[in-house]
């Protein structure tokens, strides 16, 4: 084991070393220590947990974010947008964006349990579903600072074209598979009169 971990340091070692970019270095410093630089490398993510917690209970209204509408949280409309949805929404607002992204993650491995016998489909839909689940942990871990800064933005409330025709494109291939097995129940039921 001790051997393993050896190998695997200077692995490591050697791609930070080697393959990385000086960017991507100092995302992972910002990550290791974010108060050392708070007006350098980790100052998005310092703004972000700034904007998160002055939402507070309630939030401070909509359009009435400061740390966004004056510009002191960069990427506010897509890398960001959680921080900045926080701050405008508070506590419960967040709580309640993220009740409705359970509601359709849910909603879509609930639809792949009654597709067991179409595999594929069923694939298809734990796939969608783990793509979303996946873009929103990523985008609210990464202004929440618990993992390094990254651009994904959060899936139906960031600005962008590509990841909204993209996620609405999934959507609809849920509904597609929803309608394909509720015509196939309303087939049976009406086979079995």
């Amino acid at each position: 084991r001790i051997f393993i971990a050896i190998i695997l340091g200077i692995s490591s070692l050697g791609i930070y070393q080697g393959i990385l970019k000086d960017y991507q270095k100092n995302r992972i410093i910002a990550f290791i220590n974010p108060d050392e630089s708070s007006e350098g490398i980790g100052f998005n993510v310092n703004q972000a947990r700034i904007a998160i917690g002055s939402g507070q209970i309630w939030g401070k209204g909509f359009g009435n974010g400061t740390q966004s509408k004056r510009d002191f949280l960069p990427e506010h409309q897509t890398d960001f947008i959680f921080a900045s949805f926080a701050e405008e929404f508070g506590l419960i607002g967040s709580l309640f964006l993220l009740f409705l992204y359970s509601v359709i993650l849910i909603r879509g491995l609930v639809i792949s349990i009654d597709n067991l016998e179409d595999s594929f489909l069923s694939m298809i839909l734990i796939g969608i579903v783990m793509k979303i689940l996946l873009e929103i942990f990523v985008n609210i871990g990464t202004n929440t600072g618990l993992i390094p800064a990254t651009g994904i933005p959060l899936p139906l409330v960031s600005a962008g074209g590509t990841i909204t025709v993209v996620t609405l494109f999934a959507l609809g291939v849920i509904q597609s598979i929803i309608n394909r097995s509720n015509s196939k129940k309303s087939s049976n039921i009406i086979d079995n009169y």
